[in-house]
């Protein structure tokens, strides 16, 4: 599948928005209308937003920031790879959420979500890892030229700066 880098970020935070829709209504209807987890309903809440919300945030920033710059080039091709890993990673991801709250509201209790917190904890990682290598490899402009963090001896300037402004280096 050929995709430009917008396409491809719209088409992972359209995954991840819906899916943390679906699975905090899914909590929301637990919690709030048939109290499944009595008083641990906050214990659900708690888990269930740090699982999605700072990825869905990583994804919003990126695209927010790009809108206020003019965007990321909309024509360049996405990195299918990167891509491809960041979907299948975040769709199975999601998908254990899912089947770990369905899980627990089968059983009336917070044990399967005690017992699968540190696998997800470490998926999450890896989920997070493919996103932002995605995100912020296709939101770098490969034609900017890269900041040396080299110094010129005399007076402290860059030298590259001045050759990247079009000026001769002296």
């Amino acid at each position: 599948m050929k995709l430009t880098e917008r396409s491809a970020q719209h088409w992972l935070a359209g995954i991840w928005i819906g899916a943390a829709l679906l699975l905090t209504g899914l909590v929301f209807a637990q919690t709030v209308l048939f109290n499944i987890y009595g008083a641990d309903g906050d214990k659900v809440w708690k888990w269930v937003l740090s699982a999605v919300v700072p990825t869905a945030s990583l994804m919003i920033g990126v695209l927010v920031a790009q809108a206020r710059a003019g965007g990321a080039a909309p024509r360049r091709q996405a990195d299918s790879f990167l891509f491809g890993l960041a979907a299948a990673l975040s769709l199975a991801y999601l998908l254990a959420l899912a089947a770990t709250i369905a899980a627990a509201a089968l059983q009336y209790s917070m044990a399967p979500i005690d017992t699968a917190g540190t696998f997800l904890q470490a998926f999450n990682g890896l989920v997070a890892a493919a996103m932002g290598a995605f995100f912020v490899t296709q939101s770098r402009d490969p034609a900017a030229p890269r900041e040396s963090h080299t110094t010129h001896k005399a007076g402290g300037s860059r030298p590259d700066a001045a050759v990247s402004a079009g000026q001769p280096a002296e």
